[in-house]
Formats: structure tokens, sequence, C-alpha cells
């Protein structure tokens, strides 16, 4: 990004082939020929000057009229042109929409007549279907007089930085929603109680007839459900302050009901394995449960309807050091698969294929917790069609790491 100063001239050289480049300016116009063969020099300068030929960057330079004098060669590159092409037109001849190109050239003609440099961006699509964020600056080039003589451009593209800041500003808002659904659950729950406690005394009535007490025994059946769900979801919003043991089952199943409705709606089918089958994880269960909710939603969000997830459990060791025993949990899925381009990149920040619906941030915070719990998660997957899917493995140690 250039610096918030003014740019110097442009050195020109006095013996240089003026009849080497094509006038800019027609004949019939003396000021702006004259102005045009003191450019020439300039501009042999800028086509042959090896840096701004090689920036990955867009750079760039507009004369007095706004036309284009100078393209390096990325920017030719997005446009699908060369440098002849380019040369001599403004924003409104080239692919770019109508409102965008008005836009620019009233930028350019803004520092010509401020001499001041202008910074903005803007969202653009390229001729050959590219979209990105552009973020550009104009800056003046004064001549000696100290009038501008040319504005020089540049353009990067910024289309991470704007998908990360979206992705935080989501983060922020499904952190708030998950605060609100544990406070809802918190504030629920206590009324729900009680509401339970009198539809039970209600069912013992001895005045009830038949049909009533069917009702008031559906309506505890029903009742009993939303408290159990309540309480499923209070334990797992609540975080946990010490290790403690918990059934890999137990915590499993927990699990599997916050999602149950969304695993019927798509008709996938769970198949869950443990072994043994009092096989117990001691660590922090909100952490764990955490790690396991995302596994599961992704498993979910990937396979077809009618598709399966199996879910098995098992004694092991780390896979870097086997003297490190503990509880290893495999969620497998027959969804999509992950490309073999994007599997070194699911464990990053933000990183994610499922566009404005993800945030990029579930695998990589289940990768640090497993870190701090000296832990692990590895990933096995295809996308082969017919043979793809994706299995998960994560293992939770028995002695967790002192600085958990």
């Amino acid at each position: 990004m250039m610096k918030d100063t003014t740019i110097k001239s442009i050195p020109t050289a006095a013996n240089a082939d003026e009849q080497s480049q094509p006038r800019i300016e027609p004949v019939a116009q003396p000021r702006k020929d004259q102005r045009a063969r003191k450019l020439k020099p300039a501009i042999q300068h800028l086509r042959g000057h090896r840096t701004l030929s090689s920036i990955v960057d867009y750079a760039y330079t507009f004369d007095r009229e706004g036309r284009f004098i100078y393209a390096n060669q990325a920017l030719l590159d997005l446009l699908g042109i060369t440098l002849d092409e380019i040369v001599g037109k403004n924003f409104l001849d080239l692919p770019y929409p109508h409102d965008l190109a008005v836009r620019l050239q009233l930028q350019i003609e803004q520092v010509f007549i401020t001499s001041r440099r202008l910074v903005d961006e803007t969202p653009y699509t390229s001729p050959s279907g590219v979209f990105g964020y552009y973020e550009y600056i104009f800056n003046p080039v004064l001549g000696a007089d100290g009038s501008v003589e040319l504005v020089a451009g540049s353009t990067r593209n910024i289309t991470a930085r704007k998908e990360s800041e979206a992705a935080l500003i989501r983060t922020e808002k499904l952190i708030a929603a998950e605060g609100l659904a544990g406070a809802l659950a918190h504030e629920i729950n206590n009324p729900l109680q009680a509401v339970v406690n009198l539809i039970m005394l209600l069912r013992q009535s001895p005045n009830l007839n038949a049909q009533d007490l069917t009702y008031a025994t559906l309506a505890e059946q029903e009742l009993g459900r939303l408290s159990h769900l309540t309480k499923q979801s209070l334990t797992f919003y609540r975080d946990s302050t010490l290790p403690a043991a918990v059934k890999a089952e137990d915590l499993i199943d927990g699990v599997l009901e916050l999602y149950a409705t969304r695993i019927r709606g798509r008709k996938i089918s769970i198949q869950k394995l443990i072994v043994p089958k009092e096989a117990t994880i001691n660590s922090y269960s909100g952490e764990v449960r955490q790690v396991l909710s995302t596994l599961l939603v992704n498993a979910i969000e990937a396979v077809p309807v009618g598709g399966s997830i199996a879910i098995r459990v098992r004694r092991s060791s780390h896979c870097k050091d086997p003297r490190l025993h503990g509880v290893r949990i495999t969620v497998a899925d027959s969804g999509v698969g992950i490309p073999a381009n994007n599997l070194p990149l699911i464990f990053d920040a933000f990183f994610t294929t499922k566009g404005i619906r993800g945030t990029g941030l579930g695998l990589w915070v289940a990768n640090g917790i497993l870190n701090r719990l000296n832990g692990s998660i590895r990933v096995r997957s295809s996308a082969v069609p017919g043979k793809s899917g994706s299995c998960f493995s994560i293992f939770v140690p028995d002695q967790i790491s002192k600085n958990a």
C-alpha cells in the first residue's frame, strides 16, 4: 500500500525516441499534444519497469483525461487484455460495470483537481467470472511546476480479509446466540419443572375421568421430554471448572439428542459402537462435548438424505506418544468428502467451504481444545464419487495437560 505522501515526477530522458510511442493526443490539440510528448519518456520508463511488471498487486497510471497510459501485467491478466489494448482507454471503454466505471473516472478527476490521495474499495467480477473485493489507491504525481501530471494507482485483492471480517461478525453473532440459548434454557427450566410437578399432581387426582387422565399423561410425557432437552442444553452450555469422569456413551447420547430432529429429518442412519461399554472420559466434559458437536454437525451437513454416520469409541493411545493412554472417538460419515487440496487447511481459522453458512472456526476451535488437553485430532477423507466420505478421529487422554 502506498504511503500517504505525494509522489515526485518520474524522470524523463531528453534523447528518448519519441517516434517509438503512439501519440496519445490528436494533432489538432497543441497543448494536449505537447503534454503527451512530455510524458512519453515517462511512459517508456514505466513499461520497462520490471518491478511494476512482476508484483501481484495491480499498478497503473492515468493521464489528465483519465485514460490509461500504463498497466502492469497483473492487471492485464485480470482483464484478459494486452497493454496495447488498454493504453489510451478509460474505465468506460473496458469491461467494468457502468456505474463503477463512472465512479472511478470521477475519482481520478477528483485527484487531479485536489492533488490529494484517494483510497476506496469495491467488489468486482472479472471478465473470466472471478469475483473479489478490491482496495484501490489513487495518488497524484506532481510535475516540476507543482501541478498534477499523472495519477498513479494501485489495487489489492482484499477478498480474504473481507471474508475473515465477515466470519468474525458471524462468529460474534453465534457466540451471542449461544449465550442467549444458555440463558433461555436456564430461565425456562425453573418454571418448566413447576409445570411438570403440577401435571404430575393433576394426574394423581381421583376426580379425573379416563379421557382427562389420558390427556394429563400425554402432557406429562411431553413436558418431561421438553424438560430433559432443557437440561441437556444447560449441560452443553455450562463450562466445566474441573475435569471429571463421564461415561463416553452418556456424552455421545447427549450430543446426538441435541441434533435428533435434524438427524430424523434427513433420515440419517446412526451406528454407535462403544468398547468397552463402560468406557469413561476423564476430562472437561463441556469442551469434549463441544468438539463432538462440531464433528457431528459437519457430518450431518455432509451426508445426503438417507446417509449414514458411524460413531465408535475404544481405548487407545496417543498417535505420537504410545505411553499416553486414553479414549479414541471416531466420527465417520458417507458424505461428499473433503477435496485433497482442502485437507491441509481445514483446521485453519476462518477456512470454510460452506460460504456464508460457515464461520471457519468449528474445527479450528476443536483442534485448539484437544491440543490444550494434550489430545489430538486426525482426519481421513475421500471425495471420489461412489467412495466419498470423511472420518475424524479424536484422542482424549486419561491424564490431561496441567495447562488445560
